[in-house]
């Protein structure tokens, strides 16, 4: 990864925990509370690839799990793998659009809501991921101006 993409992620990153920490209790919508670090993840994934979605997807995970107190193993795990997934969509050669942005914010928020759901149980199973699913719309509507706005500072994907 270039250097400037690693100091735009840890800026990136910066800017999300800190968001997360003090505006997304109070930008409720429909009882969904975004999640800023996997709408970074999401968006920044689609110009890195398989081993710098990974990367990512760890401080990702580690950030989240620090934030909110958690046992760390659980969102390391879930948003590696989820971060390995999504630079995967550099392999698939479909057309950048803020379409594709916004169905990686959902993709993304779905695949580590469930694997948070299934590794760390919740008592009521049906609750926590009619929250993933509401989390998962509100982080693809999210990720198109971030998209945009990555598009501006590194230009296009490439593939």
């Amino acid at each position: 990864m270039k250097p400037t993409r690693v100091l735009l992620a840890a800026g990136l990153l910066w800017l999300a925990a800190a968001c997360q920490q003090g505006l997304a209790p109070r930008t409720e919508l429909f009882g969904a509370q975004p999640d800023f670090l996997l709408v970074v993840l999401a968006t920044l994934s689609l110009w890195l690839g398989r081993s710098g979605g990974a990367v990512l997807g760890f401080f990702t995970g580690w950030i989240y799990g620090a934030l909110v107190g958690a046992n760390l193993t659980v969102y390391l795990l879930t948003r590696t793998v989820t971060g390995f997934v999504a630079g995967w969509s550099n392999d698939l050669k479909i057309q950048e659009s803020w379409i594709l942005a916004a169905g990686m914010g959902f993709f993304v928020t779905i695949l580590s809501g469930f694997g948070v759901t299934f590794l760390a149980p919740h008592p009521e199973v049906a609750p926590a991921l009619a929250d993933t699913i509401q989390g998962a719309i509100y982080n693809g509507m999210l990720a198109i101006p971030v998209y945009a706005l990555l598009r501006r500072i590194l230009g296009p994907q490439t593939r």
